[in-house]
């Protein structure tokens, strides 16, 4: 058998060698693999002759890679020229490489068939079937070492986005109201079990108390651990490089699962009208401690060489140029519970799993369709632009509010409410304040206040029926004012509210809404509005959900202003007199 094979090999040689000189003789070309019209030429084959693969069936999950390894009876057949092809590239691709073999990517479930074929002799082929099924779930695990702001960003909604994606994820928060660095350093080095330790499994969450940083990162294989500055210190630089590094270190070395990636999470700026005692490092300047917080939290990643950073912040100054606005802190720098947590999560989502978060379809129940794509929005926007505000500019007119009618619409109480209101959040917020119109437009009207309210409430109607269509952030709190008896030892006396810009040669309606729930007395609240006219308006702020007094058209006097004193109505009968404001709307008459 060895002398016949070797004979065999002898006359396919000899064979080759007539016909290269043949095609010499006829000026043909020298390719051995073309003639001059293009055609293949044909590779004489013997029944021992073959090409088979090392497997003729492969199983293979979802988005996984495997070579592909063929075998030849001998060396002249393997230097002849190999295609390989799929029958259901949408199912799985084939990749060739350069020793003949090839990879082969699962991309859908279902089946297709590998073919390699030989472009000489299409006798020469083998095939497997390859069937890609669904890819058995990774388990992902999410550890954050910060304090209130990564319970606002982590603790709540990245789970269920994640769930609703397939990806089954553990959440940990090793957690210390306001903790900084410098504070986690010393936990660690002294294995301080000082931590509430949070973990959402299966999204159900626990809490442990009393727990070390050494006890969570041992807890878990963790795929990410994330760190964070306390938000007063998040925008200045040298506090990062004084702890961070050391904290760092720490993590790394006690880190169980050797591939973990080490993330930054970067806070938010506080709400502009923010009385943290930090805001003042900052000027008081919402924007100016974002754009230090951008600064500081990049430097910081090169530092350590962080594999990323979660750019909340941006996220959430993102969203504050929708209709929104400055409605993202819920206490001037926490965030807001519904909306505001949600777009953080968002941003998270993104930033670890890689997905556009704009295509998940989990929302919370208490977010609104709309609400929800402007916090998918806003965070997917930040991970593309994680350095700098991406206005929102399909977001700017709230769809529940179009078609009401136009004007200056103002909200009074402590919590701020989204375009078209401005918010005056502060009792003591004098002013003037530049107003934005229902339109979202500045014409140089202005609000200011003649002297402090008394203080802020919170037990207005959560739901209203009245011409203003008030959102619950506006008709739930307000501010008072008293002219009886003193209340916290004081005694506001009337307030003015003065209103200058407007055009003395158009006329105005003025609408107004006061209302204080749970209470027995007649509160009634009275509001004079003064122009070239003037007018007396009375409604009983009592568990009010129904009236809001409107002004007859009142000119401007001749310097733009309208003045509106309030103070309590003749029929009050409250010992101190209180009179309340929650909402104000001055509309031009068209």
């Amino acid at each position: 058998m060895k002398n016949n094979h070797s004979s065999e090999k002898i006359r396919r040689t000899f064979l080759r060698a007539m016909l290269l000189l043949a095609m010499l003789c006829t000026g043909a070309s020298c390719d051995t693999d073309d003639t001059e019209n293009g055609s293949r030429q044909l590779l004489e084959i013997t029944k021992r002759d073959w090409v088979k693969l090392d497997k003729t069936l492969y199983r293979m999950e979802q988005g996984n890679s495997c070579p592909i390894v063929p075998e030849f009876s001998d060396q002249d057949i393997a230097q002849a020229t190999f295609v390989w092809t799929s029958s259901n590239p949408a199912v799985a691709s084939i990749t060739p490489l350069p020793d003949q073999s090839a990879e082969i990517k699962a991309l859908a479930l279902g089946t297709t068939i590998i073919e390699i074929s030989c472009e000489q002799n299409d006798a020469l082929r083998a095939q497997c079937v390859v069937t890609v099924k669904p890819a058995t779930p990774k388990t992902i695990r999410i550890l954050a070492i910060g304090n209130s702001f990564s319970e606002d960003a982590v603790e709540q909604y990245l789970w269920e986005l994640a769930d609703a994606e397939g990806i089954d994820l553990i959440v940990g928060n090793m957690y210390i109201g306001g903790c900084s660095l410098e504070m986690h350093v010393e936990n660690a080095t002294g294995n301080k079990t000082a931590y509430a330790y949070r973990k959402v499994v299966k999204g159900s969450k626990t809490s442990t108390s009393a727990t070390s940083l050494a006890t969570a990162l041992a807890d878990e294989p963790w795929d990410y651990i994330s760190l964070q500055q306390v938000s007063g210190l998040s925008g200045i630089y040298s506090t990062f490089e004084a702890s961070l590094p050391a904290l760092a270190d720490y993590v790394r070395a006690r880190a169980t699962n050797k591939e973990m990636k080490l993330l930054l999470h970067q806070t938010w700026a506080y709400a502009a009208s923010s009385a943290h005692a930090d805001f003042v490092k900052y000027d008081k300047d919402q924007m100016n401690m974002y754009r230090a917080i951008v600064s500081a939290y990049d430097q910081a990643a090169r530092l350590i060489g962080a594999h990323a950073v979660i750019p909340s912040g941006t996220a959430v100054q993102n969203a504050r140029t929708s209709y929104l606005g400055d409605t993202f802190c819920r206490d001037g720098y926490h965030l807001e519970r519904t909306y505001g947590r949600y777009t953080a999560a968002c941003t998270w989502f993104e930033r670890i799993f890689e997905r556009d978060v704009t295509r998940n379809d989990y929302k919370p129940e208490t977010v609104s369709d709309h609400l929800a794509e402007i916090a998918r929005t806003a965070a997917h926007l930040a991970v593309l632009t994680p350095g700098a505000v991406t206005e929102l500019t399909d977001y700017k007119i709230d769809p529940d509010l179009e078609g009401a009618p136009y004007g200056y619409y103002v909200d009074f109480g402590s919590t701020a409410s989204p375009a078209p209101w401005n918010s005056i959040s502060s009792d003591k917020q004098l002013g003037p304040m530049q107003l934005t119109d229902s339109e979202g437009k500045t014409s140089g009207v202005t609000l200011r206040l003649s002297k402090a309210f008394g203080g802020p409430n919170a037990k207005g109607p959560q739901e209203t029926t009245t011409d203003l269509e008030m959102p619950s952030t506006v008709s739930s709190d307000s501010f008072w004012g008293n002219t009886g008896a003193a209340f916290q030892q004081k005694v506001t006396g009337p307030i003015e509210l003065i209103v200058e810009g407007l055009d003395p040669q158009k006329t105005y309606v003025c609408t107004f809404f006061a209302s204080r729930g749970q209470h027995a007395d007649n509160l009634s609240t009275q509001f004079t509005v003064t122009g070239q006219s003037s007018e007396v308006l009375l409604t009983n702020a009592a568990n009010n959900t129904t009236h809001a007094p409107v002004s007859k058209p009142v000119a401007p006097k001749a310097d733009g202003s309208i003045v509106v004193t309030l103070t309590s109505g003749l029929e009050n009968n409250n010992t101190n007199g209180f009179f309340y404001i929650n909402a104000m709307r001055i509309a031009p008459v068209r």
